[in-house]
C-alpha cells in the first residue's frame, strides 16, 4: 500500500475497524469526549489494541501493525497548511481546541439503552449477532442544530 494507492474510503474503514475493536466498552455507548479520544488515539497510532495496552506495547501483533499503517496512512495525505500531514493537522486541531479550553461535546446526546433499543427495532436484525447490531450502531450519530436534535445514518461498509 504505497502512498499513490491511498483513498479515503481505506483510511476511514482502517479508522473504523480500529475504533470498532477497541477493547472494552463499545464505542457507541460512551460519553463523546471518550469517543472523540478514541478518534484522536486512532489517529495518533496509540489505540489501545487489548485492555490498557498500546500498539508498541505488542509491536508485532496483528492489530499493532494495522493501527500503525492506519495511522502512517493518514501522515501521508497533505494537510491544512503546506508542509504538514493530514494526521498533524488533526492532532494539532485537538490540541489547540483543548487548549482553548472549547467545548466540542455541547449538545451532544449520550447513548441510553432506550435510544439504543429504538434504533435497533427499526432495523431488521432479529437473527444479527451482536458484533452485527454493534454495527448498526455505530453508523449512527446525532447532529444538533439549535434545539432541534436530528439523528444521522451513515451508509452500510461494502
Amino acid at each position: 500500500m504505497g502512498v499513490g494507492d491511498l483513498s479515503g474510503t481505506e483510511i476511514l474503514e482502517g479508522l473504523m475497524d480500529i475504533i470498532d475493536s477497541w477493547p472494552g466498552e463499545k464505542t457507541a455507548v460512551i460519553k463523546p469526549e471518550d469517543r472523540h479520544l478514541r478518534f484522536i488515539l486512532a489517529v495518533a497510532g496509540y489505540p489501545e489494541v487489548e485492555p490498557s495496552t498500546r500498539p508498541f506495547d505488542m509491536p508485532l501483533s496483528g492489530k499493532s501493525t494495522h493501527c500503525l499503517s492506519v495511522s502512517r496512512m493518514i501522515d501521508s495525505v497533505v494537510g491544512m497548511h503546506h508542509n504538514t500531514s493530514l494526521r498533524s493537522s488533526i492532532l494539532n486541531n485537538d490540541l489547540h481546541l483543548r487548549s482553548a479550553g472549547v467545548d466540542r461535546f455541547e449538545g451532544f446526546e449520550v447513548w441510553t439503552e432506550p435510544l439504543i433499543e429504538e434504533i435497533l427495532e427499526k432495523r431488521p436484525l432479529s437473527n444479527s449477532d451482536e458484533k452485527k447490531k454493534w454495527e448498526v450502531l455505530s453508523r449512527h450519530y446525532f447532529e444538533k442544530k439549535g434545539d432541534e436534535l436530528t439523528l444521522v445514518v451513515l451508509p452500510e461498509k461494502k
